[in-house]
């Protein structure tokens, strides 16, 4: 057997090659081996040539067969395999570089993800990272960047050189080339947001701070010389004509408390649905309500005495004071009223003067002058009254009227029909004299208690009986001996009664008639029966033939 044994020295390492038999079989490496040529490795085996430790561990393999060269790796799957950290001052690669992965592809890339943008990405200088990517320094991008996901930036971005135009096109928000922004949502600024001209803002806006040197426009892109909410102009140009001066043309809802230093005008309604006016310090005057030239006031509330006055003159004396006429469709009052005067007592009156008749409650009421009412007047309990004036009809004890003035609710018989017309459908007391400058019509029984006395020369005359319970004179003068006297000439047109005709009474009565001639005298004997006493001719007769 024929064996050849070389040596190969690289660095501090000996490497030992035996051939046996035109064969090469395994060889041993001592302490150093070296060469000042070329070493050449014929085998074409995937361990051609491998560097092991004293384990046996592979370090450095060269695959003659797939033509691969591996340092410390697990499997040989790539040209140059590195299996472990691997520096170097210059990576120079003429190809696709391939991260994180062994699978080749037409571009560089980190990881084992295919890129979505083939028309693009399709060359070994284009590059794909499948991670995460931070660059600590700058980054220069000379061609166009697209970003599906979010854009973050811890500082502030810069976009251009100021010489280069640029737009960002999305499918709902635009930035145009001319710097106009379309259907921007949310814009957020951690410092100060600086807009050197106009800003338009189509959708909501938020900020902390928003602060502009000039005049503010909101609703609106056409600017006037101060701010507002709308684009509607002022109408008060003497006022709204500074940066610092606000139009609101639209509603305004303030849940907080709003502090005016200057005027305040209203010129429509000014309504509050739970809300207060309160004063800095309670005084005499600390609400007023003035006329245009502020000479006159036209409402004051008093904090200070709790009082209300409306056009009150120099004092306010009362609660709530009126300086003029004053109208209500109604006037609720829980205590007493007082009119014309300031001084007030238990109850209520219309004057300074006070009660003779004992008023202690509020709903007493005193009147000290005239009272004029122009429609009904209702007194459930009693009235009382020093005079009493009604330019129409009055009505008691009813309350429906009629054209003629009366007492009760009865009807009149007798045509009564004015005002000054009066009907009592009740009794009727006269304690004193009555007098009647016209007839008096009397349907049904005259009873005089005292004596009736005609004072006027004129004839009297009585339509129906007249029945004398006492004394009667006519015509006579002095001592009266008889209960009935008569001073004169007496005629009966008719009949003369004198008693009644009834049982157990004597009675005596001088009758005729048109039919009959002579007098029928009719007597009652004490039987009670009626007897008649009559001279026909020479011949006087009586019996119970009745002779009228």
């Amino acid at each position: 057997m024929k064996k050849l044994i070389s040596f190969l020295a690289v660095g501090s390492m000996v490497f030992s090659f035996v051939l046996i038999n035109g064969a090469w079989a395994d060889s041993t490496i001592g302490v150093n081996m070296s060469t000042t040529g070329t070493l050449t490795v014929n085998s074409g085996s995937a361990t051609a040539v491998r560097f092991q430790n004293g384990s046996g561990t592979n370090l450095l393999v060269f695959d003659g067969t797939s033509t691969r060269l591996g340092v410390n790796f697990g499997s040989l799957d790539t040209k140059f395999e590195v299996g472990g950290t691997a520096s170097a001052t210059n990576l120079m690669i003429s190809g696709a570089v391939q991260f994180a992965g062994n699978a080749s592809v037409a571009y560089s890339r980190f990881g084992t993800a295919t890129t979505g943008y083939s028309s693009d990405l399709d060359a070994s200088n284009d590059l794909l990272i499948s991670g995460a990517l931070e660059v600590d320094g700058n980054a220069f991008l000379d061609g166009k960047a697209s970003i599906s996901g979010n854009f973050q930036t811890g500082g502030r971005f810069v976009f251009g050189d100021n010489g280069d135009t640029g737009e960002v096109n999305t499918s709902d928000w635009d930035i145009s080339s001319t710097g106009a922004l379309t259907g921007i949502g949310l814009i957020t600024a951690d410092g100060v947001l600086t807009v050197d001209d106009r800003a338009e803002i189509q959708g909501t806006a938020s900020a902390s701070y928003l602060l502009t040197g000039n005049t503010l426009q909101v609703a609106g892109n056409a600017s006037v010389a101060y701010s507002r909410f709308g684009t509607t102009t002022t109408n008060h140009a003497n006022y709204i004509s500074a940066s610092n001066d606000l139009l609101v043309s639209g509603d305004v809802e303030i849940r907080g408390s709003v502090s005016f230093g200057g005027t305040a005008s209203v010129s429509g309604v000014f309504t509050m649905n739970d809300g207060r006016f309160r004063p800095n310090s309670n005084s005499a005057t600390a609400f007023r309500f003035q006329n245009t030239a502020g000479t006159t006031n036209i409402l004051i509330i008093d904090t200070s005495n709790t009082r209300v006055g409306v056009s009150p003159g120099t004092d306010l004396d009362t609660k709530f004071e009126v300086g003029g006429t004053a109208s209500a469709t109604n006037l609720m009052i829980s205590g007493a009223v007082q009119f014309a005067g300031n001084a007030s007592v238990a109850y209520s009156r219309l004057g300074t003067d006070t009660t003779n008749h004992g008023l202690s409650a509020s709903n007493d009421l005193l009147i000290t002058g005239f009272t004029e009412h122009q429609n009904r007047t209702y007194f459930d309990a009693t009235a009382s009254a020093a005079y009493f004036f009604s330019q129409n009809a009055a009505q008691f004890a009813g309350n429906a009227s009629v054209a003629y003035s009366r007492f009760g609710t009865g009807a009149t018989t007798r045509s009564l029909a004015a005002a000054n017309d009066l009907l009592v459908t009740g009794l009727l007391e006269v304690d004193s004299n009555a007098f009647f400058d016209s007839k008096a019509s009397i349907s049904s029984n005259l009873q005089i208690s005292g004596r009736f006395i005609a004072d006027t020369a004129a004839s009297h005359s009585f339509k129906g009986d007249l029945t004398v319970t006492r004394a009667a004179r006519v015509g006579t003068t002095g001592y009266q001996d008889t209960i009935f006297e008569v001073g004169g000439t007496a005629s009966v047109g008719t009949n003369l009664n004198v008693g009644e005709v009834s049982t157990a009474t004597t009675s005596i009565i001088f009758e005729t008639s048109s039919t009959t001639k002579g007098v029928c005298l009719v007597m009652t004997n004490t039987a009670g029966t009626v007897q008649y006493l009559r001279l026909f001719g020479s011949t006087l007769t009586i019996n119970t033939t009745d002779c009228r």
